[in-house]
């Protein structure tokens, strides 16, 4: 069931089961055969000896190939390798593959026209300081959720808004 099992018949067999490198090497050797010959069946190229090199030197330093279960997988995703692949045995027993490439993906969590801030805190001084309005209530998340109003209110600066606790920039890893 796995995709290249580290098993031998045969004559050769004392050779493999003796030398776990010989046993690994040849794994490596028939995966890169296989992503090889799955990328140009699916890409449907025709690739010289030059560029069959240059893509294997690339498989090896930029890739792992191998089963989702091996320790070099969760090692692979922490190293930031570009490409993970697997061939695996799917429930209905059919043979697939899973590719998985790391992008840096640009996102934009939200953004408030400084504008906007500016005029809300306008209104909020204006409100609190010179009408005297002391309504616990005064501005709820439901008065204007798209502008994020509670939010906005609670960041101004003390006495109008809440004090602020800041920190740098926290990373959250993933794996």
């Amino acid at each position: 069931k796995q995709w290249y099992q580290r098993r031998v018949r045969g004559a050769p067999a004392i050779c493999f089961s003796q030398n776990t490198f010989l046993q690994d090497l040849a794994a490596k050797a028939y995966r890169l055969a296989v992503k090889l010959a799955i990328d140009a069946t699916v890409l449907g190229m025709d690739e010289e000896e030059e560029d069959c090199l240059e893509e294997l030197i690339d498989l090896l330093q930029s890739s792992f190939l191998g089963l989702e279960e091996d320790k070099e997988w969760s090692d692979s995703i922490k190293s930031n390798k570009s490409a993970l692949f697997t061939v695996y045995l799917n429930s209905e027993g059919v043979y697939c593959s899973r590719t998985l490439t790391l992008t840096n993906l640009p996102l934009d969590i939200g953004i408030l026209n400084p504008e906007c801030i500016t005029s809300i805190w306008s209104s909020l001084s204006l409100e609190l300081l010179y009408l005297t309005n002391d309504d616990e209530e005064r501005y709820s998340i439901q008065a204007h959720p798209n502008l994020l109003r509670n939010l906005t209110i609670q960041a101004a600066d003390p006495p109008l808004g809440y004090p602020l606790f800041t920190s740098p920039l926290q990373h959250v890893p993933v794996f």
